[in-house]
């Protein structure tokens, strides 16, 4: 898949306010689609024309997420490229916005899952409160956007801690 860098369109994606705050404290405002990122391989599929009726679906409390796409060749070689104008394809749907949320959503959980087992296992001695407190602070997550019970729950249960617990916490 090659980047045509000529036009550059705005995409908006619809995601959880910590979803939002997490990627503009990293990205900024607006974020460019890199070659090599997971979203410049999803979005460009998901692209449609907008409806001409159309009428956004209202979440509570959620805000845009401001992608910036260019227009796009997907695959190599006249028989099997693909011309994606972005001119005219640059709409995602509600539901397929949804799922790039979703996608969104559980690359946050990932980075915080393995955050909180790095500092977990690099500080003995250190509580998740800790931790916790740490990545807010590294990843410029205000607590205003996020609940600490909630990340605290999310650890919680994730799969990372309980195999922590197992291996280092009954060992050491």
């Amino acid at each position: 898949m090659s980047i045509l860098k000529k036009k550059k369109n705005i995409v908006k994606i619809k995601v959880h306010p910590v979803v939002y705050d997490f990627y503009t404290a990293q990205y900024g405002e607006t974020f460019d689609l890199k070659e090599d990122s997971v979203l410049s391989i999803i979005v460009p599929h998901v692209l449609t024309l907008k409806p001409k009726e159309y009428e956004p679906e209202r979440i509570a409390n959620y805000k845009q997420l401001n992608v910036i796409v260019c227009d796009m060749m997907i695959g190599s070689g006249s028989d099997c490229a693909q011309y994606i104008n972005t001119d005219h394809r640059h709409f995602v749907s509600d539901r397929n916005q949804y799922y790039i949320s979703r996608f969104l959503d559980s690359i946050l959980k990932n980075i915080f899952y393995n955050y909180m087992l790095a500092f977990m296992r690099s500080n003995k001695k250190a509580q998740q409160k800790d931790a916790i407190f740490d990545f807010m602070l590294v990843y410029k997550i205000e607590e205003c956007s996020i609940n600490f019970d909630m990340l605290k729950k999310s650890w919680d249960r994730s799969g990372e801690k309980k195999e922590w617990k197992a291996n280092c916490v009954n060992k050491c």
